[in-house]
């Protein structure tokens, strides 16, 4: 959940959501994420998109 960290603290950054919206991003991509095995680079590649499009989502939600 890395990148949906990421992705928080730069839209945090450019005042785009709060300090402590950083962590409701992070903890509702943990609690949705469907875990599964990561056994090829591009199994990672896959998980950090996710995060990412999940932590942009949750952005413009909080901003509409």
């Amino acid at each position: 959940m890395n990148a949906a960290n990421e992705v928080a603290n730069a839209a945090f950054r450019n005042k785009q959501i709060s300090f402590l919206q950083i962590e409701d991003i992070v903890i509702s991509a943990v609690h949705t994420v469907a875990y599964q095995a990561v056994n090829t680079v591009q199994d990672l590649i896959d998980a950090d998109r996710w995060g990412r499009d999940f932590a942009y989502q949750q952005i413009q939600g909080a901003n509409q």
